[in-house]
């Protein structure tokens, strides 16, 4: 029994140090990005195609459409393009009296990316731009965008994503989880080992999409970002950039329910294991191992689960310090992220358990897979 309990925590320090120097080295190449944002001279000459689906937003549209009014984009340049993915509230109605376009989703019950697919077809310009209705922006946010895209030419720029509440327990948890993803999303398209983005703030060439639509991934209604980005990266020469100072950074609500948050998290994990890439699957293996032997540390004995639990206490600060030293989580103290950490043990455990067995659930009043 000893030996087995010797073998067990040395495995579990193993996987503790290989964490934190990933975590280390992830950090470090997020940090290695120095884009410089555009002179105070720059004259935007790219037309943009701005496209939103939304299904049931009612309670946010206003918000949106009064970010909206505020961007500092040349109008003659900017097209913005509404879908309705089948709403069954009152938003389609207030966004046909703002005066935006307003298209209507081509097949019913088939979510986001039926949407996203009716919008692109429907744009004039070359460069599209999503984001979804929850969504604010700062009033450069296109006009940046399009500077990278005239000086880099990329094929597809993800950009980095905040919360506009950060108050309560449920928040400041998403808060901590949207940061350290936002991190390894840079850190992954700037080495170009692995490649995610978020839905609700991306742009690529119409003309590259129109290339790869028709073997995008259809199977799961989650994933119209990370199979996009994917699908780019695998072709020929292709240029993906990452975009994370605060003129690219959008902001988004977060979620205020238990219940709400689980099913969101049940739709994210539904596309967690159609990555191809074996660095990043390895990473999240190792995280849900330590997971795993966290929480069965007490039937090896009492002296392993207490050692094993200040083992994990000092790796999560080691952690916090590190995060907080390179500002990729900010407002949050010590205790508080040693609180949230333990938990997330947990979170990681049920996101493992529904990638490997993804169920349907029910989102927006729609049940999916």
């Amino acid at each position: 029994m000893a030996y087995f309990t010797f073998i067990f925590i040395g495995i579990y320090v193993i996987i503790g140090i290989y964490h934190l120097f990933k975590l280390y080295s992830l950090v470090q190449i997020f940090k290695s990005d120095k884009r410089k944002l555009s002179p105070h001279d720059y004259q935007p000459n790219i037309g943009i195609s701005l496209i939103i689906p939304f299904r049931n937003e009612e309670e946010n549209l206003p918000r949106l459409i009064e970010s909206l009014r505020k961007l500092d984009y040349p109008k003659n340049l900017l097209e913005v393009i509404f879908i309705d993915d089948h709403s069954t509230d009152k938003g389609t109605e207030f966004i046909q009296s703002s005066g935006y376009q307003l298209l209507k989703s081509m097949e019913h019950n088939q979510g986001k990316k039926a949407a996203q697919y009716t919008g692109i077809l429907a744009t004039k310009h070359e460069l599209i731009v999503c984001t979804d209705a929850d969504c604010i922006f700062p009033s450069d946010w296109l006009r940046e965008l399009s500077y990278v895209y005239q000086k880099e030419n990329p094929d597809f720029m993800a950009g980095k994503i905040e919360f506009l509440e950060t108050h309560t327990c449920l928040e400041k948890f998403q808060m901590v989880d949207n940061s350290v993803t936002m991190m390894m999303t840079g850190s992954g398209i700037i080495s170009k080992k692995f490649y995610l983005a978020n839905g609700a703030n991306m742009a690529f060439k119409k003309s590259v999409y129109l290339e790869i639509c028709n073997s995008l991934e259809t199977n799961f209604a989650s994933g119209d970002d990370v199979f996009l980005v994917n699908s780019i990266a695998n072709l020929p020469n292709s240029h993906i950039v990452f975009l994370h100072t605060p003129n690219f950074t959008i902001k988004t609500k977060s979620i205020n329910s238990f219940k709400s948050f689980f099913k969101q998290r049940k739709r994210w994990a539904s596309k967690a294991m159609a990555s191809n890439s074996s660095s990043l699957t390895f990473f999240q293996s190792m995280a849900v191992l330590s997971s795993l032997m966290l929480m069965s540390a007490l039937f090896v004995n009492v002296g392993a689960a207490i050692l094993v639990f200040v083992l994990f206490i000092l790796r999560s600060m080691m952690e916090f310090f590190m995060l907080k030293k390179y500002k990729i989580i900010d407002s949050i103290n010590t205790s508080t992220y040693l609180c949230l950490i333990f938990w997330y043990q947990f979170y990681i455990l049920f996101m493992a358990y529904h990638a490997i067995f993804p169920t349907k659930y029910d989102w927006k009043s729609r049940k999916t897979r």
